[in-house]
């Protein structure tokens, strides 16, 4: 009886769940776009500066306007938001919400208040502008800006941005693109478009982890049964008793073993007796030191009055003969002394040596 309660319950509990997954409804939105850019040569190189730039967006907005291109914002914020509820399970809003493009969570949230999620995509840029050097040639850009918000938690959870070109060697004039209602213009963003679908698809595969919960539940017209019982573990009694640990030896058995012996000292052999016959004799004394004499060198009277030396030198007679130290008076400049000049600076031209290279009197080696 308890197990049909417990299936009971759970199918209950289910039913629940898929009610409240099925009525999560993701709101979409997107901003005002900003002015197309036209640029030309002639906007860009003759009337430049600010005014230059106030023309380009002018005639861009005026472009647009006139030849009905839509916006690209709009059907990636609608598919964006499909590709979310399909993950969801959810529903998707009927009618899109109104944002201001400021991409801030509490406005969004408060947009769509009975929403589970939000998502907005704004364009960022869209132009077309010249190739320098080529001016007849000219390139489409577009990029846009994706935000999810939990409508719940008043936050951002996602945020991812893309961008869209045409290649240089299209080579594409400002004539065909304007042409027939600008219909290459309008082919152009609806390639923008899948191209940015796809990668914010790719983006939303980040949100799989937080979001993953409610897809597990699916719905089912027959209830889940109930999980197999588990069996009780084993009781204690038939458990296998465990091993005995042997006991630590006692100490009166480690006291009894025996010690190991103990290494025998090397034994040197006696030193061998040395005869008094093997013994040196005593050598003499040393012979005491004789001074030797010392020879008093003799000046005469005739050198001493040539140099005007009052020194005389004491020296032994193994050293060799040295020049006589004397004094000498100031010295005094001679009668005939006569300064001699500078000699004169001799300046010479560059030349070239044998070798050819450039030489002159006072370059260095």
């Amino acid at each position: 009886m308890s197990r049909f309660l417990s299936i009971g319950l759970a199918s209950v509990t289910l039913a629940s769940a898929n009610i409240a997954v099925a009525q999560e409804t993701i709101a979409y939105g997107s901003g005002p776009a900003p002015s197309y850019l036209d640029m030309t040569p002639a906007k860009a190189g003759l009337i430049g500066g600010m005014l230059g730039a106030v023309v380009m967006l002018e005639s861009g907005k005026n472009l647009i306007r006139k030849n009905g291109v839509a916006d690209p914002a709009v059907a990636l914020a609608s598919g964006v938001a499909r590709d979310l509820a399909d993950r969801r399970g959810a529903v998707l809003s009927e009618q899109p919400i109104a944002t201001d493009g400021r991409f801030k969570a509490k406005p969004l949230a408060a947009a769509a208040p009975g929403a589970r999620y939000v998502v907005a995509v704004n364009t960022t840029a869209w132009s077309h502008m010249y190739r320098p050097l080529h001016w007849n040639s000219y390139v489409v850009g577009y990029s846009a800006k994706l935000v999810v918000v939990d409508v719940q938690a008043g936050k951002v959870v996602l945020e991812d941005g893309c961008g869209w070109g045409t290649g240089k060697a299209e080579g594409i004039s400002r004539d065909d693109l304007v042409k027939d209602g600008a219909a290459l213009l309008k082919d152009k963003m609806a390639l923008a478009t899948t191209h940015c679908l796809a990668q914010f698809s790719r983006a939303l595969d980040r949100l799989d982890g937080p979001m993953a919960a409610p897809q597990t539940i699916a719905r089912r017209d027959t209830p889940i049964a109930a999980p197999p019982p588990v069996e009780p573990p084993p009781a204690e009694a038939h458990l296998p008793p465990p091993e005995p640990i042997p006991p630590p030896p006692a100490p009166a058995m480690v006291a009894a073993l025996p010690e190991p012996p103990p290494r025998p000292e090397p034994r040197l052999p006696p030193p061998a007796p040395v005869l008094a016959g093997a013994l040196p004799e005593r050598l003499p004394p040393p012979e005491p030191a004789r001074a030797s004499p010392v020879r008093q060198a003799q000046i005469s009277h005739a050198d001493v009055a040539a140099t005007g030396a009052t020194e005389m030198a004491i020296r032994p007679p193994s050293a060799p003969s040295l020049p006589v130290y004397a004094s000498y008076p100031e010295p005094t400049p001679l009668p005939d002394f006569r300064p001699q000049a500078p000699p004169p600076i001799r300046r010479h031209a560059a030349g070239r040596d044998a070798s050819g290279y450039l030489t002159w009197p006072s370059k260095r080696p």
